[in-house]
């Protein structure tokens, strides 16, 4: 069965927030991330580079906001 390139699941874009991307927007100051910016929620996978987890972020701009954040390993 063709599924159009997609794979077994349709991807329901409605749920996804939508912003432009841009210089400000990136770059937006002097904050500083550390390691204790977050609140470890889970692993979402491994690899033979290193893990990604979802994380909150506990301080700063965007606290509250769930991100991904890959860890790599030396």
């Amino acid at each position: 069965m063709d599924h159009g390139g997609v794979g077994p699941y349709e991807l329901g874009m409605e749920h996804c927030e939508k912003f432009e991307i841009s210089e400000t927007s990136v770059n937006r100051g002097p904050e500083k991330i550390r390691p204790e910016c977050f609140e470890l929620l889970r692993v979402l996978g491994k690899g033979g580079y290193g893990k990604v987890f979802q994380v909150r972020k506990v301080t700063g701009a965007n606290t509250g906001k769930i991100f991904a954040m890959k860890v790599l390993k030396k």
